[in-house]
């Protein structure tokens, strides 16, 4: 079993460049989410195809109020939506650990 490169030197750190862009997209997330909300078309190809939710949908909009600081309409949305956040932060603050997990749970299957 080989372990996956984490960085190019092998010191276990992560360049700061897939953390600028994944703060840059957060940001232009909770700034364009208001713009989004707007949005009468349906993009999930599982709802469009079928006329039912999927298991993901609300997931976006859950987000989205956590963000905004309601809970109430987060897990109405979907109950799962803080578990995202969690585990997205996990990944964007310990990007080493994470890779690591990732790892070893791939070596697992």
């Amino acid at each position: 079993m080989s372990a996956i490169a984490i960085d190019g030197d092998g010191d276990g750190t992560v360049p700061m460049a897939p953390r600028r862009a994944a703060a840059i997209g957060l940001l232009a997330y909770v700034l364009l989410s208001p713009l989004l909300a707007r949005n009468t078309v349906v993009l999930c190809p599982f709802r469009r195809l079928t006329g039912h939710a999927c298991p993901f949908c609300g997931l976006t909009r859950s987000v989205a109020a956590l963000l905004a600081g309601d809970l109430r309409r987060s897990v109405a949305s979907h109950p799962l939506g803080w578990a995202l956040v969690v585990a997205t932060l996990e990944v964007w603050l310990r990007p080493a650990e994470a890779m690591r997990m990732i790892a070893t749970t791939r070596g697992a299957l």
